[in-house]
């Protein structure tokens, strides 16, 4: 009787393993760093769309800082961000913030806004 040769299986070892976990973990990240910085374009049009200020900084030694990683992924950092008072809900408010952590948000109403002529 003619034995037939038993099939090997992939056999990993667990190094090999954790360097898998590992390098997945990584893409994931690149991928939601890449969301974030996507967000934030998307979030700067629709502050544009809704009248509200956008600032960028002067110099570099004043410049507020970005993750590194959204730098590298083309992330601008914006100084100052003047927002209508009736034009964000406070959950919008709260999505700004987490998207433009180096920003200093301000709340105003339209005759208080600059560049509308209209000052008290």
């Amino acid at each position: 009787m003619i034995s037939t040769p038993k099939r090997r299986r992939f056999q990993y070892s667990l190094a090999t393993l954790f360097t898998m976990i590992t390098a997945f973990g990584i893409v994931c990240g690149l991928f939601w760093i890449h969301h974030r910085v996507d967000g934030r374009d998307w979030m700067l049009k629709l502050l544009s769309e809704r009248g509200a200020l956008t600032g960028n900084v002067v110099s570099e030694e004043s410049a507020p800082k970005l993750p590194f990683l959204w730098a590298t992924f083309g992330a601008r950092p914006i100084g100052v961000i003047v927002l209508a008072d009736d034009a964000f809900t406070e959950e919008e408010l709260a999505e700004i913030s987490v998207l433009f952590p180096e920003s200093s948000i301000q709340r105003r109403t339209y005759f208080d806004m600059p560049g509308t002529g209209m000052g008290r």
